[in-house]
């Protein structure tokens, strides 16, 4: 009998490592997380454009291996809640409720449909912890200071104001030291 083993393609190859459950559920948070990012942001950017490229592998990824539907459900609604908490510029119930269901989902999405298909639980608590810091921080501070650089009171002026409510060490920069006056208090002493 002659076995022969054949190097597989790029494209093969490819197809093959998103065919896991980890790399499915990895390249589906990142393509939310884009499209998170592109509706904060004028225009089409990189992140776009990438997360077209992560939807289509996602999507095969998804078709080739068993997944718990309603894990995948839950794992939209949860970024979706998170999502119209930074729309109406808030950080609030919405965005722990978001945090919580985007868990439950992460941890219900693969859980047992198969022998040797799950995902570490470090990494859904890695990408739960992540997103609810992007969501409930990054993307609320970036929509803030888009809205405050387009405001018309900063038409035609160097953008101060942006930086002011957003930066959170602004006062470092901005800080006028103080004139210190001192006493002296004879022999080469003085008080402050």
């Amino acid at each position: 009998m002659d076995v022969r083993f054949h190097e597989i393609g790029l494209v093969a190859r490819t197809l093959h490592a998103v065919s896991t459950p980890v790399a499915v559920y990895v390249l589906l948070v990142l393509v939310l997380w884009g499209l998170a990012f592109e509706l904060t942001q004028p225009g089409l950017g990189l992140a776009g454009i990438g997360g077209g490229v992560f939807l289509a592998f996602a999507i095969y990824g998804l078709t080739v291996i068993p997944v718990h539907w309603i894990g995948i459900v839950l794992i939209l609604a949860g970024m979706a809640m998170q999502g119209l908490d930074v729309i109406l510029r808030r950080f609030g119930v919405l965005t722990f409720a978001g945090t919580a269901v985007f868990a439950v989902g992460s941890a219900w999405a693969w859980w047992a449909v198969a022998p040797n298909i799950d995902v570490p639980w470090w990494l859904i608590t890695l990408l739960t912890v992540s997103g609810f810091l992007l969501f409930g921080f990054g993307f609320t501070v970036a929509l803030r200071a888009r809205e405050l650089a387009a405001a018309p009171e900063h038409a035609g002026r160097p953008r101060h104001g942006a930086s002011e409510c957003v930066h959170p060490l602004h006062f470092l920069a901005t800080a006028r030291p103080r004139r210190l006056r001192a006493e002296s208090l004879g022999h080469g002493r003085a008080r402050v």
